[in-house]
């Protein structure tokens, strides 16, 4: 086995030259006296981590300018861009698309600060290491082949999952235009009429599993449902799959419920499912489209985390605005973001400009979703709100409870829920890009949401 390692050195490019090394595996073992590990400060490892995500987000959509401006300043930004896309190229072509990142751990190596990770391919898992400069900026890029020679990291054991208990089927659903592949996580013993859960994503292009940090939340919740006995299906957001700016135009019913009425036609079709109810989790984004879904009564039963429905440029704003601490947004941005905001609400045009990465066109098709007052129904609906994250807004609770006056409602809150039902909690990182690897309180039996929806079906 080998390792790939891209060295970016400043001095070298300048003199033309860029060195990329195939070494076998040993020369470059990162474990044991050999490397220096110092406990840095949370706001260290936010930083790094955010710095090293953001990275790799924009090389893997061929941002050339994005990617570029990562690295330290100094280099021969030619020869930079050639070598970075066509490593990052030759990974894609030999195993497949990049799926995610995982495992991120921070380490002060002198004279260089490191990020270590592990970066999954389709058909390959493959380590990393991102080496920065003391401007903060990127000194190298290196591929790891050998996992050994990653930093350990605790093994996490989740005693909620037992994969004995279940196996993953996929399913085909969506149109004949745009199929997608889902997973299906079906108990091994299941009882008659045993609730089905479908859970939908958060704003944006999203793979199936809802990845927050490096927290894959849908994964972690379904796996739990499935060894307690409850079936979950899991599939990518359709804007991930096909990720053509132009077709989300067509505005959520193309992205978000096309999909979710195909989930639930083929849900109905099985054999074992016929007497199952189905129940719809919703999450983030896709909450604002509950009350629009309980007029049609398609679903049995809604389980709703961190639930608003104000219109999604508001919060999306929000979210922003508390980032902006973080990532380096001037206030100079904010304001025009605000400013943009505002004018696209006093617009009756639709305009061609983009807000948040979304054609304008696709936030003015979300009006005839807005809730209002709905009919009294006995469905039940369950309400889990996070409500030491940022995103939760005071105005919520009131305005969700409002609108579901007339159903069997159910509202639980924890003042520290885990990462998984929040957006963010950036003065944590520990909790923020905590890996697979290791504990958190999704684990605890305090904070333990499959016990929860389980609880509370």
């Amino acid at each position: 086995m080998k390792n790939l390692f891209i060295n970016s050195n400043p001095g070298l490019l300048r003199t033309g030259f860029f060195i990329i090394l195939l070494v076998v595996s040993s020369c470059f073992a990162y474990g044991g006296d050999q490397k220096q590990t110092i406990r840095s400060t949370d706001t260290e490892h936010y930083r790094y981590f955010q710095k090293s995500i953001s990275f790799l987000t924009v090389l893997d959509n061929q941002d050339v300018e994005k990617t570029i401006s990562h690295f330290q300043a100094g280099f021969d930004e030619g020869l930079l861009k050639k070598q970075i896309f066509e490593t990052w190229s030759y990974l894609v072509g030999t195993y497949g698309k990049y799926v995610s990142y995982s495992s991120l751990s921070f380490h002060k190596e002198f004279p260089e600060t490191a990020v270590y990770g592990k970066l999954t391919f389709e058909r390959r898992l493959l380590g990393l290491r991102l080496g920065f400069g003391n401007s903060g900026k990127l000194l190298d890029f290196r591929i790891i082949t050998d996992l050994s020679q990653l930093p350990l990291a605790k093994e996490l054991v989740r005693p909620y999952v037992d994969e004995s208990k279940y196996r993953v089927l996929p399913l085909k659903i969506g149109s004949q235009d745009f199929p997608l592949v889902g997973n299906l996580y079906l108990p091994t013993e299941l009882a008659n009429e045993t609730p089905v859960l479908v859970f939908t994503h958060d704003f944006g292009p999203t793979g199936m599993f809802q990845r927050v940090g490096v927290n894959t939340v849908f994964k972690d919740l379904a796996e739990g449902l499935a060894s307690g006995g409850y079936p979950v299906l899991l599939y990518p957001k359709r804007s991930q799959v096909y990720a053509d700016t132009s077709l989300l135009e067509q505005g959520a019913s193309w992205e978000i419920l096309e999909d979710l009425y195909s989930c639930l036609y083929h849900l109905k079709n099985r054999v074992e499912f016929k007497q199952s109810p189905i129940v719809h989790v919703s999450f983030g984004f896709s909450n604002y489209f509950v009350p629009f879904l309980l007029k049609k009564s398609l679903f049995d039963g809604h389980i709703l985390l961190n639930p608003s429905f104000r219109h999604p440029l508001r919060v999306l704003f929000e979210d922003r605005e508390y980032r902006a601490v973080f990532d380096e947004t001037s206030p100079e941005e904010l304001k025009a973001l605000a400013k943009e905001i505002e004018t696209f609400f006093g617009s009756q045009e639709n305009g061609s400009e983009t807000l948040f990465e979304y054609p304008a066109a696709y936030f003015k098709k979300l009006d005839r979703f807005q809730a209002d007052s709905l009919v009294q129904t006995y469905r039940p609906v369950l309400t889990i709100y996070a409500l030491s994250d940022h995103s939760y807004h005071s105005s919520d609770r009131f305005e969700v409870e409002k609108v579901l006056a007339g159903f069997k409602h159910h509202a639980l809150q924890f003042p520290s829920l885990n990462r998984a039902l929040q957006k963010s909690q950036s003065r944590n990182p520990e909790l923020d890009y905590r890996s697979e690897e290791h504990t958190s309180e999704l684990q605890s039996p305090d904070h333990l949401v499959c016990r929860l929806l389980l609880e509370k079906k």
